[in-house]
């Protein structure tokens, strides 16, 4: 386990918490499907930055034992977390992908202890996800949890045996364009964060968890926490995004009031992963400079 590891316990159960980073300004991480706050992904960059990151294990990911809450259920289980770590206010909320709403929720219920939303490549936004019909029905066979493993291993072990093969498999779908457009194109550093991301994944309830939150009967609750947002609010999306549509940035930078949308020129789903780094980068540190009381 990677260091800053615990399990806190509150009045819903225990919440798996990674704490890493500087001390200093806090900022509050929620990764995507299949991943739980042991994962790396794109908390790295924050860390850069010079901030605390505290990411949470939201229901049914890693050691977290909440039962399968809603993301309005669990913010104030989330909140208890914060209070636990003597944290006092988190200078920004982040949430990638399925996060997304979880950070919306905290920042809508809780703004005395948000300085400002930032929404990776999130969904769902009012419109429901994941975006097509057949991924929807899909999920619950792949990613059950008495499935998951196995689906999990299939996936470690092509990549093991075949890399570059297992590479083009994975990322194809994450993307809009070609495979062969793209991924070539990357360093080897890049191709290997590629490879620890999925090696690294895991769906337990949670995958499940988040696409019964995600449908189509939620859309009135979602627009309704975009809209009770009151801090400032960064939105990041690609257009080449095979995993996110483009149309929950747009219905995100609609509802959120005051929302800002930065078109990043990321060829798939993982944003962070490749030559849109720098750009990403500089946005979001341009974004928490510009906070009350903020800094890069």
């Amino acid at each position: 386990m990677p260091a800053g590891h615990r399990s806190v316990a509150t009045s819903g159960g225990c919440v798996e918490v990674v704490v890493q980073g500087a001390p200093g300004d806090a900022v509050l991480y929620f990764h995507g499907g299949h991943e739980s706050a042991t994962a790396i992904p794109a908390a790295a960059i924050y860390r850069e930055l010079g901030h605390r990151v505290v990411a949470v294990s939201r229901p049914g990911y890693g050691s977290t034992d909440v039962g399968p809450l809603s993301p309005a259920a669990f913010a104030p289980l989330v909140d208890e977390v914060r209070a636990d770590l003597g944290t006092e206010r988190f200078v920004a909320v982040v949430g990638t992908s399925f996060g997304g709403p979880q950070a919306v929720e905290y920042a809508g219920r809780f703004p005395d202890r948000t300085g400002g939303l930032v929404l990776h490549s999130a969904a769902p936004s009012t419109l429901p996800y994941p975006d097509s019909a057949l991924q929807r029905l899909g999920a619950p066979f792949a990613f059950h949890p008495r499935v998951e493993r196995r689906t999990w291993r299939a996936v470690t072990g092509l990549l093991r045996v075949a890399p570059d093969r297992g590479l083009r498999t994975m990322t194809a779908p994450l993307s809009t364009l070609p495979v062969s457009s793209w991924l070539p194109a990357l360093d080897a550093a890049d191709r290997q964060e590629l490879r620890d991301v999925f090696t690294g994944m895991r769906s337990g309830s949670g995958f499940l968890n988040d696409v019964r939150h995600a449908g189509r009967r939620g859309s009135a609750a979602r627009r309704e926490a975009q809209q009770r947002v009151a801090c400032p609010t960064l939105v990041t999306a690609s257009r080449h995004d095979g995993g996110v549509s483009w149309r929950h940035a747009e219905d995100l930078r609609a509802t959120v009031p005051g929302a800002r949308l930065v078109e990043l020129p990321a060829p798939s789903h993982l944003f962070w992963i490749g030559p849109a780094r720098a750009l990403l980068t500089a946005t979001v540190a341009d974004f928490l400079g510009g906070l009350p009381g903020g800094r890069a």
